[in-house]
């Protein structure tokens, strides 16, 4: 089925919504309850590896992801949504139509995961905003922790008693490193900080999935 993603031919198919109590616009579906954040703040690249195996075993887990991007979003988060099947929804610091007049590659991308596009306004830059309707649509969350804004809702999650983690390749940032003695762990990928996780992805070089250079398998436990 064909849906508008250009701001000329959008109409009533940008819909308002909330996001716990904040009001958001959204295009697409909004997830569905126990979605997992996976997001990195910053332009860090450092954590492109493991935010794709997060983002794929969490897709082959049958979470719904949601994702935070200050611009067009993280590739290595979208690829493993998709390569998972599963369905990524993507909170923009910009407003919802700037998005989509800036990215509709991306955004074309986004619905044909079945997921969805989010902002807390129609134009104009709302960074903290983002993180917070993202936060407040997530059970759980897995973030590299470089930006203030990630790190601080880091902290909001965990005080609100959810379920958090950042990546090992983090460890190299003051902010990360305080989060660690502050409780938050510390893991390789989304799986390890699972109790009971029913995906765990590994580097191997004849694997299904493929990032950038490297491939993929993954153990499935359902």
């Amino acid at each position: 089925m064909y849906v508008p993603v250009y701001p000329e031919d959008s109409g009533d198919d940008i819909r308002k919504g909330r996001a716990g109590d904040i009001d958001i616009l959204c295009l697409g579906t909004l997830p569905s309850p126990g979605a997992v954040l996976i997001a990195a703040g910053g332009a860090e690249s450092r954590g492109d590896e493991a935010m794709y195996i997060s983002s794929l075993e969490a897709a082959l887990s049958g979470f719904d992801i949601i994702t935070e991007a200050d611009e067009a979003g993280a590739i290595s988060i979208l690829s493993g949504a998709e390569d998972g099947g599963g369905r990524l929804f993507l909170s923009s610091s910009h407003g919802i139509r700037d998005y989509i007049l800036r990215y509709p590659g991306r955004v074309r991308r986004l619905l044909l995961t079945g997921g969805g596009l989010f902002s807390c306004s129609a134009h104009g830059e709302c960074r903290q905003g983002a993180w917070a309707a993202a936060a407040a649509l997530a059970s759980s969350a897995f973030i590299f922790p470089g930006s203030i804004e990630a790190y601080r809702t880091l902290v909001s999650m965990l005080d609100s008693g959810k379920e958090a983690a950042i990546p090992r390749s983090s460890l190299s940032s003051r902010m990360a490193r305080s989060l660690v003695l502050e409780g938050c762990p510390a893991c390789d990928s989304l799986s390890s900080a699972l109790a009971l996780p029913a995906a765990i992805v590994y580097p191997d070089g004849r694997g299904r999935y493929a990032f950038r250079s490297k491939r993929y398998s993954a153990l499935l436990f359902r």
